[in-house]
Order: C-alpha cells, then structure tokens, then sequence
C-alpha cells in the first residue's frame, strides 16, 4: 500500500503497472503470516521478501521486531520505495543468478517474483536454489510460492522445473504445499499458472 505523495511518485514509475495503484490490500500478507509464520518467526531476525512490491510484507515484519530487513527486486522503483521506509534494497536480476553469495538471513519469502523457468539449462537453476539455501540460516524458514510460469517456446522446462525443485526441496527439508482454489485465493496467489505451489519450511 501507498501512503503519501512521495510514495506514489516513486511508484509511478513502476515497470509493472499494478505496483502503482495505492490502495492495494495488505490482507493476505497478514493471512499468511497468521497461519504459517507468526510474530516469532520476525523478532530480532534477518528478513529477505524477493520481489518485495509495496514493501508490505517488509513493514509488518519490522513492525513485528525484525533487526534487519532485505528487499530484492529489478525494479529501481521498488528500490526507492524500500529505501525510504528503511529496508536495505538490492536491486539486481534473478536470472542471473543469486545476488547475496556469502549473506546469511533468518527468513526468507517470496510471492510470485521467482520464475524457475528463467533459467536456461538444469544446471543453473539447480545452483540458483542452492545458493539461495546456502543463504538460509540452519533453524531459518523458508516462505516461497514461485511463479513458475513456462517462457514461450520453452514449455518442456517445466518438467525439468518441478524435478529439480522437488529434489532441492528434500535436501533441504523443504515442504512443498499445493493449496487449494480457497488458499490461493486467500494468500494472494491469483496468477495462472500451470500449477501453484508453496515451498515453506519453518
């Protein structure tokens, strides 16, 4: 959500149109922290939101006692807007690998900015996520629903996609969640895409 004159001017640069509406609903930010999350998983903790939009999630987790908040996104819009309500904010291309080699955090979430079908070959995107677990403190979570959207030409990847993610995903104790119509809809999770998933670990 937008809530001043300068945030709106920051946004209105946007490279995706919805990110500059105002009045968009922080609700299912909140619904997911409820059921998965909880205050305790943000309290004197190191907190990245890839793809951060609005930055929502980052306020309520610092609301909430996070130490240090991180945003990741491509958008120097979205940076800006991060910076001003005092998130630390990489602006930086997914698809050319994980940008925060060597950083450690205590959370990790991500809500439809992470597109596994990026990646050119198997090889990459099996060291895209294993550098992003490397990042994951031990007793860390993980909050992740990707928006594995096929690129044109290129749909066959998504079998190699739910392979490796799967295979990632045991190594890592990660859960991979396929939620119901109600859930997605509930989480904010309204894109189409072939299927929906939720990765998450506590």
């Amino acid at each position: 959500m937008l809530y001043n004159v300068e945030e709106k001017e920051i946004m209105s640069a946007a490279g995706q149109h919805n990110l500059r509406k105002p009045d968009i609903s922080v609700e299912s930010f909140r619904l997911i922290i409820k059921k998965y999350l909880r205050r305790s998983a943000f309290k004197n903790k190191r907190i990245l939101d890839i793809g951060p939009g609005q930055c929502d999630f980052l306020d309520m987790a610092k609301k909430a006692g996070a130490d240090r908040t991180y945003g990741c996104d491509f958008d120097p819009a979205v940076g800006a807007l991060g910076k001003l309500r005092g998130h630390d904010m990489t602006i930086a291309n997914l698809k050319q690998g994980w940008p925060y080699k060597g950083e450690v955090f205590d959370g990790i979430f991500c809500r439809g900015s992470l597109n596994c079908c990026w990646f050119s070959s198997e090889e990459r995107l099996a060291a895209f996520l294993d550098d992003m677990a490397a990042s994951l403190s031990p007793d860390g979570w993980i909050w992740i629903a990707p928006w594995n959207n096929p690129v044109p030409g290129k749909e066959d990847f998504l079998e190699v996609v739910h392979r490796v993610s799967k295979e990632w995903a045991d190594k890592n104790a990660i859960r991979i969640e396929i939620p119901s119509p109600r859930k997605r809809e509930k989480y904010g999770l309204i894109y189409s895409i072939p299927r929906i998933e939720i990765w998450r670990r506590k």
